[in-house]
């Protein structure tokens, strides 16, 4: 299996630097230490889609981790690159790193870092077209947990399951997975999770004509992710309910909604989410009556 680009460079640039005696151990866990710190920092830097950063921060995890032999981080910078990669559409580049990651992991018998790995390869797959190889991959990586795990990994795959089911139009089973991830997720009061996944179950329910209930389950999606400050999960949820009530001609609504989800994409500089959501708002506001306000929209997409 070929290494992601730079990595075996990478390798070997950190075993010229060693010496071949022990490093002391404040030092291992020092570089220990600081690795968890990039990663929590690519963490949060991904959270807001600044992947360039994100990639920054876990690729220097990734150093800390290798210097100092600690496979268990290597494998969990591994997936986070590879998640980096993903969310580009860098495809190709997310599957080396996620098969890297599960081959440290199932060296070193790491069940928890395989299950990730596993569930991150269903991810890749479902992005390939490949919903039934990503359900495999999905169904491996549950197995690889323990019985009843409620943790924030089961809750993850879960929410990845009902991903993939619902691309295979299993409806019942996908909600059956969202709701299953929510729960997880409410009980150990992890709420940006908890509304990732009531913005997929309120997509099902728009899909089975329910658009009250998907509403209101977006409703529920927002306050959670303003809870928590999350402000791309806020202007995605903004967006959803904006569609909703436009699809209800609710014009005055909708054209709030979007108006709201404007201003934060704005304030995050997502050009691209700004211009996807500029030809809608020129259509509510000539709707409404606003024509200023619609050249407005005009002007910003120029």
């Amino acid at each position: 299996m070929r290494a992601a680009p730079g990595l075996m460079l990478l390798a070997a640039a950190v075993l010229a630097a060693c010496s071949t005696a022990p490093k002391p151990r404040t030092e291992v866990t020092q570089r220990k230490d600081r690795a968890a710190e990039y990663a929590r920092a690519g963490n949060a830097r991904y959270r807001l889609a600044d992947y360039a950063q994100a990639r920054t921060l876990f690729t220097l995890a990734l150093n800390e981790n290798l210097a100092v032999d600690n496979e268990a981080g290597v494998a969990a910078s591994y997936n986070s690159l590879g998640r980096v990669h993903l969310a580009l559409g860098e495809l190709d580049a997310a599957g080396r790193y996620f098969d890297e990651a599960a081959r440290l992991a199932e060296a070193n018998g790491l069940r928890l870092l395989q299950a990730q790995s596993a569930s991150n390869l269903g991810e890749l797959s479902l992005a390939r077209g490949q919903a039934q190889r990503a359900e495999r991959y999905l169904r491996d990586a549950l197995a690889l947990l323990p019985s009843g795990d409620t943790g924030e990994e089961a809750a993850v795959i879960e929410h990845n399951l009902g991903a993939v089911l619902k691309r295979l139009e299993r409806l019942p089973e996908a909600m059956a997975s969202f709701r299953r991830a929510l729960d997880m997720n409410l009980g150990q009061e992890r709420y940006e999770e908890a509304a990732s996944n009531c913005y997929m179950i309120a997509s099902i329910q728009s899909l089975q004509g329910d658009t009250g209930g998907a509403i209101a389950t977006l409703d529920q999606a927002l306050t959670y992710d303003r809870r928590m400050e999350n402000s791309l999960g806020i202007a995605k949820d903004l967006s959803a309910l904006g569609a909703l009530r436009r699809r209800q001609g609710d014009v005055p609504g909708a054209l709030e909604s979007y108006r709201k989800s404007l201003q934060v994409y704005q304030s995050l500089s997502l050009d691209g989410e700004v211009k996807r959501l500029l030809p809608v708002l020129v259509e509510l506001a000539e709707q409404a009556g606003l024509p200023d306000e619609a050249r407005a929209y005009r002007r910003l997409g120029e």
